[in-house]
Parts: structure tokens; sequence; C-alpha cells
């Protein structure tokens, strides 16, 4: 019987787990009556979608070219934003419409709480710099992201395993083809998860996420 409530337990714990794994209600919901309530249009798409950012991608990827982080300490090539973390900053640079999608229909406004409260968008409408969602193109302040991961180069960050960084409960991905990976926005960031505030993979208590990379 004992085995059998702790079962019980753990199906709970799992199932709870899944279901504050989404994106619906969260501040990524830009979902509006105009658009039949769809949540996952103004991201993805099934069809025609664009193949050099995110997965399935529909919205518009942004064409700045951003001042990068630099440091006297940095020992690894970084670069323009690519990939995953050029997707991000498809919106959070606020250089593109926030509704402005590759593959689909999106006119009229579109709602988000925002991390700073209930903020509206107009069809074009790209965010705002009084917002907190806005990072701009200016990223000298910035962790930096499209930045090689080498624990050689670095030997101040943990050694990777294969295109992961794992430290005890904690494994945060690495992205590109190798065999030298690198860090982007996703790989702290789940955009799908909005359990742990803003959007982190894991909670960040005791700087668990920072710690996972860097050896301090």
């Amino acid at each position: 019987m004992k085995k059998i409530l702790l079962l019980i337990v753990a199906m709970v714990l799992v199932a709870s787990t899944a279901f504050a794994w989404t994106v619906v209600g969260s501040r990524h919901d830009l979902s509006s009556a105009n658009v039949g309530g769809q949540v996952c249009v103004f991201c993805h798409t099934p069809h025609n979608a664009n193949t050099s950012a995110g997965p399935l991608w529909s919205h518009s990827t942004s064409i700045a070219t951003f001042t990068l982080y630099t440091s006297a300490t940095l020992d690894n090539a970084i670069g323009q934003p690519s990939g995953m973390s050029k997707a991000c900053m498809g919106c959070h640079d606020g250089t593109v419409g926030v509704g402005v999608i590759s593959n689909g229909r999106t006119k009229g406004w579109f709602a988000t709480t925002g991390h700073d409260g209930a903020a509206s968008y107009a069809s074009g409408g790209a965010i705002l710099n009084t917002n907190a969602a806005y990072i701009g193109t200016d990223l000298r302040d910035d962790h930096p992201v499209s930045i090689e991961y080498s624990a050689v180069a670095d030997t101040g960050l943990r050694a990777p395993t294969g295109d992961t960084v794992v430290n005890g409960l904690v494994t945060l991905q690495l992205y590109g083809a190798g065999p030298t990976y690198k860090v982007e926005c996703a790989s702290c960031h789940n955009v799908h998860n909005n359990t742990a505030v803003p959007f982190l993979r894991t909670s960040n208590s005791n700087s668990q996420i920072c710690t996972t990379c860097h050896l301090k």
C-alpha cells in the first residue's frame, strides 16, 4: 500500500509539472479573439517555416546589427545573435513588430501581461523601450549570446557533456553544429515554461543556473 501511495504522489507531481509547462496564459501568450484564440501562430507555423531561426519559425526575424558584449576577461569567440537567439530578438530588440509573421493572419491587437504589467501591441507595433521585455540592439550590458562555449579556452567554465552542461540536477542546452557549441538565449530560458520567472529553464535559487556553467 505504501508503494502504491508513493507512486500516486509521483504521478501527481509529474502531471502538475507538465501542466505548469505551458505557454497558454503566460507572458508569451499573445492570443486575441481576432486570430481565433491561437497561441502558437505568433512564433510557429506547420508549413513554409523560416528554417534559419527557431523550430518551424513563423515570426519575422531581426535584421539589426547588434552592439556586442565585450570584456578584457572574455576568452571565447562571440558573434552576432544567430539561430535561436536571433529568433528571440525578433521581438525583444524592439525593431520588429510583435504581430509581424511570415505565414498566417495576425491583424489587430495582441495582448500580453508583460513582465511589467499588461501591454498591447497594434498590428506591426514593436516592444517599446519602456517595457521590461525590451532588450534593444545594444547588448553590452547583457550576458553574451551566440558565444562559443569552450572550457579549454576559458578554464573557469565547467566542461560540457556533448551539447549540454550538467551540474547536479540542472542541465543547460548548448546549440550549434559542434564540436564547439554555443550559448544562446535558449540555454538559460525556456519560452514555454512559465513556472520560473522570467522563463528560466529552472529556478536560479542559489545561482544554480549561473554555477552550472561558471565554476564559482
